[in-house]
């Protein structure tokens, strides 16, 4: 009974663990997607970073962490 719960246990964990990794893949893609729109706007529209941020309609508490990012070298 012990073993089986054991193995119930890491299957489940197992497929936690695989949402999670889905998750903040999506997450971080999302991420690399609003930093390129940043830097497109700002390149093709020559918008400050700020103006570029509130034309996507990027809230202002997220605008500090967005902000680093597109400071970071292109992959």
């Amino acid at each position: 009974e012990a073993e089986v719960f054991g193995m119930l246990l890491t299957e489940y964990n197992e497929v936690e663990a695989i949402k999670l990794f889905e998750m903040d893949g999506w997450r971080k893609g999302r991420e690399e997607g609003i930093v390129q729109s940043i830097r497109n706007l700002m390149s093709s529209l020559k918008l400050s970073a700020d103006r570029a941020m509130q034309a996507l309609g990027i809230p202002e508490s997220e605008w500090p962490k967005y902000s680093k990012l597109i400071e970071q070298p292109t992959p």
